[in-house]
């Protein structure tokens, strides 16, 4: 949860030696590019995302490099069923784009440019889009 929360704001939390599953959230950002000159970064509170978050109280950070994107989304409320819709020629996506989730590998089904997942309360989850 606070990983979440303070990444979506785009607030670094340094992991120590205890906290070894933070600095893996951290280490899924960086690996993406996170940081990188190439790498775009749209916050929610700008209102510019070419990634809509719909189904739960959630907030966002979406990063776009050349033809991929990582979108961390964090629910604020009971969790539930997510729906990413994405806008492919802004992220300069093939339209027959690929999601997973980040830190598992997890393929997630696409339909129609929309990606949709399970969400639990106050967690977040890392979706790569290819």
């Amino acid at each position: 949860t606070a990983f979440g929360v303070a990444a979506v704001h785009e607030i670094k939390i340094w992991a120590d030696g205890r906290t070894y599953d933070l600095a893996k959230c951290h280490q899924s950002l960086y690996d993406f590019g996170y940081g990188q000159p190439d790498c775009k970064v749209y916050p929610y509170w700008e209102g510019t995302q070419p990634v809509q978050v719909g189904g739960l109280q959630a907030k966002a950070l979406v990063l776009s490099r050349p033809a991929k994107a990582l979108v961390l989304v964090t629910d604020f409320a009971e969790g539930g069923e997510v729906t990413l819709t994405v806008d492919t020629k802004r992220l300069g996506l093939k339209g027959s784009f690929e999601a997973k989730d980040a830190e598992t590998g997890e393929p997630l089904p696409v339909e129609q440019g929309k990606v949709r997942f399970a969400l639990r309360k106050h967690d977040f989850r890392m979706i790569v889009l290819e």
